[in-house]
């Protein structure tokens, strides 16, 4: 797994799961890669740039006190 092109499938596949949009095609396709490690890397990548960007919003929005 050291092409771009299989990094960006997992971020892709990664991105489509957590929205809940992830065809059955690809569930398979994912379910049967070799290793997930590529998998728990991106998803923990995608989690912490969730909270970070909600974090970030809740602060422009509130004000400072």
């Amino acid at each position: 797994m050291s092409t771009t092109k299989d990094w960006l499938a997992v971020v892709q596949s990664v991105m489509a799961g957590l929205l809940g949009v992830q065809s059955q095609r690809k569930y398979v396709e994912d379910a049967n890669a070799t290793s997930f490690v590529p998998f728990v890397v991106v998803g923990v990548i995608m989690v912490i740039v969730l909270i970070l960007s909600i974090w970030f919003g809740v602060s422009l929005l509130l004000p400072n006190t």
